[in-house]
């Protein structure tokens, strides 16, 4: 299973990377499977507790992309993210969902790495 997250995450973000709209959520050529298709708005329900099956299963989801991309654009784009550890990414897709109920974990998802790659390439 981890693989085959690990799979669709880099097959998404490198096709994403080939397009200068990396978060366009109707672009029909990007795929998500899993819990990605689920709204924000069942994330955020989950946050007080976040120890059921189904919020495990966004967790390492989330996680499984977030890493893929890394890879993905290390070594095909020599682009970094920023450094970061689960409870960071945890907090910062709550708070996005928290704001943005009605959309999907994987553009949170996207928006997060997006962010990621931008604190990466801030002068220190």
């Amino acid at each position: 299973m981890h693989l085959r997250i690990g799979i669709v995450a880099l097959v998404a973000l490198a096709l994403a990377s080939q397009r200068p709209n990396l978060f366009a959520a109707q672009d029909p050529l990007i795929k998500f499977y899993g819990v990605s298709s689920d709204s924000c708005g069942v994330w955020t329900a989950d946050s007080a507790d976040r120890t059921s099956l189904r919020a495990q299963v966004q967790k390492w989801w989330v996680l499984g992309f977030v890493s893929g991309a890394s890879t993905i654009l290390a070594t095909d784009n020599n682009v970094a993210i920023a450094e970061t550890d689960v409870p960071g990414i945890e907090g910062w897709i709550t708070k996005y969902c928290s704001d943005h109920p009605l959309d999907k974990i994987a553009t949170a998802t996207m928006k997060l790495v997006g962010e990621l790659r931008a604190r990466a390439s801030k002068p220190r």
